[in-house]
């Protein structure tokens, strides 16, 4: 077997490739590539590394992989580093170790297979190591360097092929290039290129592109730009433009703009103008405009105007007006006017009018006013006057009245008054009166009286009076009374009454005029007199009049005054006032011989036989004194005390005589 390592060390540049790399190109590489040549490859000097086999201390028999069989020694020996063996297929066992091939190697004695060479190296000729290939090459199958092709590069070896140049970047040499470079703004590349190309005008770059692009609207460039410039104010371009353009006169550009933009009306340009200049006041333009128009007398135009504005109404101007002057009061002008007329009299206007206000009702104005003046009061005045007229007499007004009002009744006023008056009390007027009149006797009025009040009840009044006076004490007066009277005896009043009132029972009044009534308590026991009474003529209850009957009371016969009343005796009944002799009713059971007599008997035996009343009766079928006696058919019964009819006539002329006579005797007793 050769031995696995060089004794001496080759050369750092060998004369001719070592044995692993193939002198000339495989058959894909082209002919006309140069022939590869390695970097110089170190050659490994592998430390203590024995020149013989080294047998393996296992026994004589089946060898494993890595190892070989001695056929001198019959033993199994370990494979040399850059060299493998396969046992696994078992006997014959291998006796020899295998080189490892190109682009693979081991570094270790005893190995079954050898390690692959990393991308971009390759192996050396004893298999105990791999070198690299230089920068701008690659290692082609496994064998040789070959430099990098046109737009292809290598930073480091690679292993079968170069990497591409991306786009935007270049090579900048036909082969073997280590590096791709960024193209520079304003060039470009595709890929794979040697070179980066110009932009051409109109169009531009960054770096690294891999194109140009044209230029937006609005901006220009040359050959070779990374950047395109915007247009100047006043100019424009298209896109892709190596230049810009001049806007025409009546349109206006701002800086990198695509067109010109025509001027909007009440605005011009120059050519070549960044913005339009808006017309002064008083001219305009239309759209497009390179000059503006002057405005004609009654109109108008504010800066940047479209148009003239025809005056309103109620102003003027001149020729090429910015503004229209409002007309001072007391004139006028329509729509579109040079100048201001005056109003006329009866007419006014305040500043701005369109045209002349007649003056309302109670105003009036002069000439060229500007405001209608209010009539006095005391005046008037109809529409569109030039002067004011006087009220007359009974009527008023107050400023500015179109016309004059009559004076409320109970007022009055004199020609071109500005108000009534009120009439004085006691006095009175209709409406529209130029005086009062005073108020009759039994009247009376207030201030402001439309009519003359009638005195109340109770009051009197003397003629012009402004009020009515309440009656004294002790008179009265019925309404419109023009004095009092005096109350009439048994009668009195208070102050204001419209009546006399008369005097209660149990009391008296002997005078006229007077305001109280007097008591009969105070005249003695027993005295008492009916309503309205002059004197206290009549016996109170409980009492009777003696001396009187009622038939000379009623026959007016004159009276003592005052009168004497005495207790109505036992066996009488005075519920009520005024009772006399004649009208003293007799209880049941009691007896009085006539109607006159003030003696009252109880009725003895027979008491129920004595019915009672104002005369003394008898029960039915009872008779004589104290009616104890029985009329014929009947009889006296003990028991009710009373004359009982008979079932049998019979005479009872005895019983009759022993009765009587019990009876007189018993009021002898």
């Amino acid at each position: 077997l050769p031995s696995p390592i060089p004794t001496t060390p080759p050369s750092p540049l060998p004369s001719s490739l070592p044995s692993p790399i193939p002198t000339t190109p495989p058959s894909p590489l082209p002919s006309s590539l140069p022939s590869p040549i390695p970097t110089p490859v170190p050659t490994p000097v592998p430390t203590s590394v024995p020149t013989t086999p080294v047998p393996t201390n296992s026994p004589t028999g089946p060898c494993a992989s890595g190892t070989y069989l001695d056929s001198i020694t019959s033993e199994c020996v370990d494979c040399a580093i850059g060299r493998y063996s396969n046992n696994s297929a078992g006997a014959p066992w291998v006796t020899a170790c295998s080189l490892c091939p190109a682009g693979r190697y081991n570094t270790v004695t005893g190995q079954g297979n050898c390690e692959k060479c990393e991308a971009g190296k390759l192996s050396y000729s004893d298999g105990t190591n791999c070198g690299d290939c230089p920068a701008g090459t690659y290692a082609y199958n496994e064998a040789s360097c070959e430099l990098c092709q046109s737009g292809t590069y290598a930073p480091q070896a690679l292993e079968d092929a170069c990497l591409d140049c991306s786009e935007g970047f270049n090579t900048g040499v036909q082969e073997g290039a280590t590096t791709c470079t960024s193209c520079d703004g304003g060039t470009y590349s595709e890929g794979r290129a040697v070179n980066c190309s110009t932009c051409s005008a109109g169009s531009y770059s960054g770096s690294s592109s891999s194109s140009c692009t044209d230029c937006d609207a609005g901006k220009q460039s040359d050959h070779g730009a990374s950047y395109c410039d915007s247009c100047a104010g006043g100019t424009f371009s298209a896109a892709g433009s190596r230049n810009c353009s001049f806007c025409p006169a009546g349109s206006s550009s701002s800086s990198g703009m695509a067109s010109c933009e025509a001027c909007d009306s009440g605005k011009f340009s120059n050519k070549g103008s960044s913005a339009c200049h808006k017309c002064d006041g008083g001219t305009w333009s239309n759209v497009s405009a390179e000059a503006c128009s002057d405005c004609e007398a009654g109109r108008w135009s504010a800066t940047g105007a479209g148009g003239c504005t025809i005056c309103d109404a109620g102003k003027s101007s001149e020729p090429r007006a910015s503004s229209c002057d409002s007309c001072a009061g007391g004139s006028y002008a329509p729509t579109g006017s040079r100048n201001c007329s005056s109003c006329a009299a009866g007419t006014f206007s305040s500043s701005g009018a369109s045209l002349c206000v007649s003056c309302d009702t109670g105003r009036y104005s002069e000439a060229a006013s500007s405001a209608c003046t209010k009539c006095d009061g005391g005046t008037w005045s109809n529409m569109s006057a030039s002067n004011c007229s006087a009220c007359p007499g009974g009527t008023f007004s107050s400023s500015g009245s179109a016309a004059c009002t009559r004076c409320d009744s109970g007022k009055f006023s004199e020609p071109a008054s500005s108000a009534c008056t009120k009439c004085d009390g006691g006095t009175w007027s209709d409406d529209a009166s130029s005086g009062c009149t005073d108020c009759v006797a039994g009247k009376s009025s207030g201030t402001g009286a439309s009519e003359c009040t009638i005195c109340y009840n109770g009051t009197f009044s003397s003629a012009g009076a402004s009020s009515c006076v309440a009656c004294a004490a002790g008179k009265s007066s019925s309404a419109g009374a023009p004095a009092c009277t005096k109350c009439a005896v048994g009668k009195v009043s208070s102050a204001g009454s419209k009546a006399c009132d008369d005097c209660n029972t149990g009391e008296y009044q002997p005078n006229r005029g007077e305001s109280s009534c007097l008591l009969c308590v105070r005249l003695g026991q027993g005295q008492t007199s009916s309503k309205g009474s002059s004197g206290c003529n009549i016996c109170r209850r409980g009492f009777y009049d003696a001396a009187s009957s009622n038939a000379t009371l009623e026959l007016n016969v004159t009276r003592r005054d005052p009168i004497v009343c005495n207790a109505c005796p036992d066996g009488t009944s005075c519920t009520e006032e005024g009772i006399t002799i004649d009208t003293m009713k007799i209880n049941e059971g009691y007896y009085r011989f006539n109607k006159l007599s003030d003696q009252i008997y109880p009725c003895l035996k027979a008491e129920h036989n004595c019915v009672g009343g104002v005369g003394s009766r008898c029960k039915t079928g009872s008779l004589g004194p104290t009616c104890a006696f029985c009329e014929p058919e009947y009889y006296l019964d003990a028991t009710d005390a009373a004359c009982v009819e008979c079932d049998q006539v019979k005479s009872n002329d005895s019983i009759n005589a022993l009765i009587v006579v019990l009876v007189l005797a018993g009021l002898a007793g």
